[in-house]
């Protein structure tokens, strides 16, 4: 008998085992009678013991909690590293640098690889061409020098030595630009949260100030959310003109920047911290 459900929430992506009746309108049959594309309502209870059901995606379903945690385990693939207003994004803000000089020492060893062989090679055609001069081999030597395959082989190793250097510098300066680039990207994104949350600040001021008055003016009870509700629906609806106008004008002058701080070019699939009012 399924009892518990590992699911994945759609807001701030962790990750919890809660038992199938916290699943909205959910009653499987078997441990694959599930949609992995959908979203379900699942309920969610924090610290203070207050809950409520928000979107979510099922990951695996099992007879106990250990067999849930088990299969998802095997079932969730690692996902791409995406912008979440969660603080475990701030975790991993903190962890890119250590994965980064893993990369960048990785790199540097293919190069300085690279370097150490062809100088090897230089210094084998020198000690080559030094044995030849004995007694013995000057017949050799002098058909070798004379084919030039010795002089070319050197000037091909040359070559290749300033191509690696220069390789090097391009892939240096890259790396500062794409550091200096996600400095940026981060400060656009803390600035973003910053104003999304004055603005929601603000319409909670502003709904809090025209029920007032709706209960001044001696509006009924009864009608005051549907008031609310239509102020609203007002509300969200200039929002979005200004957003379409700003949208056309941002078009225009040939750069998109959306709402979550990324470019038309960078922005990642499915990737948003747009957060709505209820």
């Amino acid at each position: 008998m399924i009892t518990h459900v590992r699911v994945r929430y759609e807001d701030d992506k962790k990750i919890g085992t809660v038992p199938i009746e916290d699943v909205k309108d959910f009653f499987p049959r078997h441990q694959q009678d599930f949609k992995s594309k959908s979203l379900y309502l699942v309920k969610w209870t924090d610290d203070s013991g207050d809950s409520d059901y928000y979107r979510a995606r099922i990951l695996a379903l099992g007879e106990s909690e250990d067999f849930a945690e088990t299969e998802a385990r095997e079932r969730t693939r690692i996902p791409k590293r995406v912008y979440s207003p969660a603080s475990s994004d701030y975790e991993n803000e903190a962890e890119s640098p250590i994965k980064e000089k893993t990369k960048n020492k990785t790199t540097s060893g293919a190069e300085a690889r690279l370097l150490q062989l062809l100088k090897s090679k230089k210094e084998n055609m020198k000690r080559q061409a030094k044995n030849q001069d004995g007694p013995h081999s000057k017949k050799h030597h002098k058909e070798a020098m004379n084919s030039g395959r010795l002089q070319g082989a050197h000037e091909t190793i040359d070559n290749l030595e300033e191509q690696v250097e220069k390789k090097s510098t391009i892939i240096r300066q890259l790396r500062k630009q794409n550091e200096e680039k996600d400095r940026e990207m981060a400060q656009l994104r803390r600035l973003n949260m910053e104003l999304q949350d004055k603005v929601i600040s603000a319409l909670e001021d502003m709904k809090d100030c025209y029920r007032a008055r709706l209960e001044h003016q001696g509006v009924p009870a009864g009608v005051l959310p549907l008031a609310v509700k239509q102020m609203n629906h007002f509300i969200v609806e200039k929002l979005s003109d200004i957003e379409k106008l700003a949208k056309r004008r941002r078009t225009e002058s040939g750069f998109v920047v959306h709402a979550d701080g990324y470019s038309t070019d960078d922005q990642p699939a499915g990737a948003s911290t747009r957060r709505t009012v209820s």
